[in-house]
């Protein structure tokens, strides 16, 4: 079965509490909600700023996570696999959701940050690699998997969501 769209919704609303207590603390005024265009529209500009991904700065003191990302969410695939990646596989689940993400974020002048959550395992988060290596003194001690394309899909990053959080702070992200 793949992504739900109660999943889905349900795992935004996740995210989004999880941002805002990284970024202020607490868990009652949100910074952080899903996009109007979650599951719809890729990308809208709405005034002069592009809204893309699946979660939007609700508050001044959140956007400066938004503005510099599209953050796409995915969970609910079962079949997805880091293992299809090394086989010939036309359909690999997780190159599919980076390259979305990487062309959302594109068209509105932003990274890409991917999220997926697998039922029993950790929450990973995806970045692109050359956003690695501007992180990559606050991230020297958080594992990683890589993947490389050879295909002209951007290559990709992951590390555990929490861990990455725990390193990267929002006055990181604000240097960025």
């Amino acid at each position: 079965m793949k992504g739900s769209k109660s999943k889905g919704s349900s795992f935004e609303r996740e995210i989004a509490k999880f941002l805002t207590k990284w970024v202020s603390g607490q868990e009652k005024e949100l910074y952080y909600w899903r996009s109007p265009s979650s599951g719809a529209v890729a990308t809208l500009n709405v005034g002069s700023k592009e809204i893309s991904g699946d979660i939007i700065a609700l508050r001044p003191e959140g956007a400066f996570l938004t503005d510099r990302f599209s953050i796409e969410l995915k969970t609910g695939y079962p079949k997805a696999s880091f293992h299809q990646h090394l086989k010939d596989n036309k359909n690999f689940e997780i190159e599919n959701f980076w390259k979305q993400c990487v062309r959302d974020a594109s068209k509105a002048d932003k990274q890409g940050m991917l999220i997926y959550r697998k039922l029993g395992y950790p929450i990973i988060l995806g970045i692109g690699c050359q956003t690695k290596f501007l992180l990559k003194d606050y991230l020297k001690d958080v594992k990683s998997v890589q993947l490389i394309f050879d295909n002209g899909t951007p290559s990709i990053a992951f590390f555990d969501m929490k861990k990455f959080f725990e390193k990267v702070t929002p006055e990181v992200i604000k240097k960025l």
